[in-house]
């Protein structure tokens, strides 16, 4: 299982865990996000599998993933890109930043995400 990064309030790196972990606790993570448009101006959605911890078979952002241990924002952004979606050496535009919480499941997940953009 993958080891994310933990931040405090202010998305200083408190420390690593893993995922699951990060869940169950509520603790901070980093998240980032990425939406994909054809030159035609149309968004490229996905839908989660029915086996992921949050939002089972919901529709989703382009890519979207946990910065791993030892990542930036940006590192894991290229990474997602090119793991989900095969999208290489393609420069990403960061559009912000933000902190949301949401219930799901009876938990509270906490996260901090950048939001970037593509067009292909």
């Amino acid at each position: 299982m993958a080891r994310v990064v933990v931040v405090d309030e202010k998305d200083k790196v408190v420390g690593v865990v893993e995922k699951k972990e990060a869940l169950s606790n509520g603790l901070i993570r980093r998240v980032v996000r990425i939406f994909v448009f054809n030159r035609k101006g149309e968004l490229y959605l996905q839908k989660r599998s029915d086996k992921v911890d949050t939002y089972p078979n919901t529709w989703d952002q382009s890519v979207g993933g946990h910065v791993d241990e030892g990542e930036s924002y940006d590192k894991a952004a290229k990474r997602e890109l090119s793991e989900e979606l095969g999208i290489e050496k393609i420069p990403l535009k960061k559009i912000t930043k933000f902190y949301i919480e949401q219930e799901f499941n009876g938990k509270l997940l906490k996260e901090f995400s950048t939001l970037r953009v593509e067009a292909v």
